[in-house]
């Protein structure tokens, strides 16, 4: 068998067993989920940090404020072409 080839077979098992193992300790053990929910948060947290980190800050020029009171609701219904 190729070097190659050997080197990749063993990769792909280590790596399903990790995976698998991973998958049933998250669903049984709740400290191993809490750990990568953290993770996974905080990771996510710096990507997008990352994301945004070159555009520069907008504002806006007019806010419109919309209020629609229950009467207008209860007159004309919930489902009206607002």
């Amino acid at each position: 068998m190729n070097d190659l080839l050997k080197r990749l077979g063993i990769g792909v098992l280590i790596g399903l067993a990790v995976a698998i193992v991973v998958g049933i300790g998250t669903q049984k053990i709740s400290f191993i989920k809490e750990l990568l929910d953290g993770y996974e948060f905080r990771s996510y947290d710096s990507r997008m940090r990352a994301r945004v980190d070159d555009v520069e800050e907008a504002s806006i020029d007019s806010v419109v404020i919309i209020d629609i009171e229950q009467n207008s609701i209860e007159g004309l219904g919930n489902y009206n072409d607002w």
